[in-house]
């Protein structure tokens, strides 16, 4: 029924409950999973003393590889997580944009027919007012959804 399934996490407790629930479903169908972690947007204030860090280690620290290099430890524990729930076939994606949008993109590229995601996650103040990331993918994708409370 189910071959592949997307998975957004956001490093929230939702987006991790998510993550549990997916692996079950990949385990049980032999479904690829794919983890996806949004960077919103790439700012240029890192905060001062990972720059201190960074000069004192003589390294480059750019606002994207630092975004990215937390988004790589969120899905590493996403994945972990996917495993301890015998989910076998992984698969981790760091995108950058808007979240729903960029979700809906590894939807429709994946060609996923499941996607499963938290009710609320780490979001915005925009997203209370806008509408939140899980009911706007929920809305456009072209496959089922589960909204993981």
């Amino acid at each position: 029924m189910f071959k592949n399934i997307v998975v957004a996490v956001d490093g929230s407790q939702q987006a991790y409950r998510a993550c549990e629930v997916s692996a079950d479903l990949a385990a049980k169908y032999d479904a690829q999973l794919i983890l996806i972690y949004v960077v919103r947007t790439v700012a240029d204030d890192i905060p001062e003393g990972l720059r201190d860090l960074a000069r004192t280690e003589h390294t480059e620290l750019s606002a994207w590889k630092w975004m990215e290099d937390v988004a790589n430890r969120i899905l590493e524990t996403a994945a972990s997580c996917a495993r301890s729930c015998a989910a076998e076939r992984i698969e981790s994606i760091v995108a950058q944009g808007e979240p729903a949008e960029a979700i809906l993109e590894a939807i429709k590229s994946r060609q996923a027919n499941l996607v499963v995601m938290g009710r609320s996650g780490l979001g915005t103040l925009t997203g209370l007012l806008m509408g939140s990331v899980s009911y706007k993918v929920a809305r456009l994708a072209d496959c089922p959804c589960l909204i993981v409370p």
